[in-house]
């Protein structure tokens, strides 16, 4: 050692017959490797040795200077004593100067591995992700999946060429910002507002980052519809197909169900005759109701003037849908046979009237009733007259509006 030159004598020996079966010669190495495994573990246990190499180094030595060929090949006992490799090894391990040399290239090719190890022997503290963080992560992902996705575009638009008329981005009139983002071009270039607004980065539809990019923006926005979102994701990115993409999306949606059943559907009963009859003159057949209450002057002077409660009373034509108005200032029958009166003064009189069950239009069904039987009983010229012009009444059930067919 004094000298300089190491010496590496044999600990001990241990070799293993081949069997009289044909076996391959990988099967062979494997059982070598086996008997040199048990053989580490009883000299590491015998001399007190310590592993300070990393447990599974295998590298290649050449026959010549193997010691292990010499058990192979066979050897006797004389022959041993004198044989310099077996008692002190292979040149390169005496002769310092031929020792391996670690690869420079090789360490500088490999700065993961590095990291990795200096990494090893500190604390590693992780902080909170900042919004730098996050903004950078997604640029990062975002261009990923523009190469991927419009790789022959970016490298025309890098090249100063224009783009093929089969593309789907030349509509859009694409470019690339000063991060390699591929961008939504536009008119908006003066404009002073954020860059994402103006120039949206340009992503794929039915991608693995759009879909959570979509998922993300709709959870945020309280499950909102398919139009809020849709805008709302055109702040920042421009997805081709978006409108089709996020309806896919909401509609899968298990939140958006929940919060947004679906009704059940009413089946309509059939139309009444009146609304299916042929050509008939406006107002034959007409429904009525009452709608209001509202305010009205009772005067036309300037100044404090008293207001009154009155109602609208709307006939509605059953075959035309035609509207006619009349303002009524009371829920009383008199009030409303004034309004008819009216009515049929200015629209011919009605062959048959759908009214609802208002207690007044029962109370007026009623007195018209008492008229009629009054005239009938007084004159009978008049009662015939009355009998030609009379108008029928029809009362629909109670709280049931679709039985008037309108």
């Amino acid at each position: 050692m004094k000298s300089g030159r190491r010496n590496t004598p044999p600990l001990r020996e241990e070799h293993s017959v081949a069997p009289l079966k044909t076996q391959s010669l990988p099967r062979l190495e494997l059982n070598a490797a086996l008997i040199l495994a048990k053989l580490y573990t009883i000299v590491k246990e015998a001399y007190g040795t310590k592993d300070l190499t990393e447990n599974a180094t295998w590298l290649h030595v050449p026959s010549p200077d193997n010691p292990a060929d010499i058990l192979s090949r066979g050897i006797t006992a004389d022959e041993s004593i004198e044989n310099q490799l077996w008692w002190h090894g292979p040149p390169c391990i005496v002769d310092r100067n031929r020792w391996p040399r670690q690869d420079q290239d090789r360490e500088m090719q490999t700065p993961e591995l590095k990291i990795v190890a200096t990494e090893k022997t500190r604390e590693r503290v992780i902080g909170p992700v900042t919004t730098n963080e996050l903004e950078k992560s997604e640029k990062t992902l975002v261009k990923r999946t523009q190469r991927q996705e419009f790789q022959k575009e970016i490298f025309d638009l890098q090249d100063g060429r224009d783009l093929s008329k089969s593309s789907k981005l030349i509509a859009f009139r694409p470019f690339s910002d000063k991060e390699g983002v591929l961008r939504v071009g536009g008119r908006l270039r003066h404009a002073e507002i954020d860059i994402d607004q103006k120039n949206p980065a340009i992503l794929p539809s039915r991608h693995t980052l759009t879909k959570p990019i979509i998922r993300q923006e709709h959870e945020r926005l309280h499950y909102c519809g398919t139009e809020q979102l849709l805008s709302a994701l055109r702040q920042k990115f421009w997805i081709l197909s978006g409108r089709r993409e996020i309806k896919k999306i909401v509609k899968r949606c298990v939140q958006c169900f929940r919060c947004k059943p679906r009704g059940q559907e009413i089946i309509m009963e059939d139309l009444p005759k009146a609304r299916v009859v042929g050509f008939r003159r406006p107002f034959t057949c007409t429904g009525v109701d009452y709608a209001g209450p509202i305010k009205i002057k009772e005067s036309r002077r300037r100044g404090r003037v008293h207001e009154t409660k009155a109602y609208t009373s709307v006939f509605v034509c059953m075959s035309t849908k035609a509207v006619h108005l009349e303002l009524v200032t009371e829920l009383t029958p008199e009030a409303f046979i004034a309004a008819l009166r009216r009515f049929t003064a200015r629209r011919g009189i009605c062959s048959q009237l759908y009214l609802d069950n208002g207690p007044n239009f029962i109370g007026a069904n009623r007195e018209l009733k008492d008229i009629h039987e009054f005239l009938r009983k007084e004159d009978e010229t008049i009662t015939t007259h009355l009998a030609k012009q009379q108008i029928k009444w029809s009362f629909i059930p109670p709280r049931s509006p679709n039985f008037g067919g309108l």
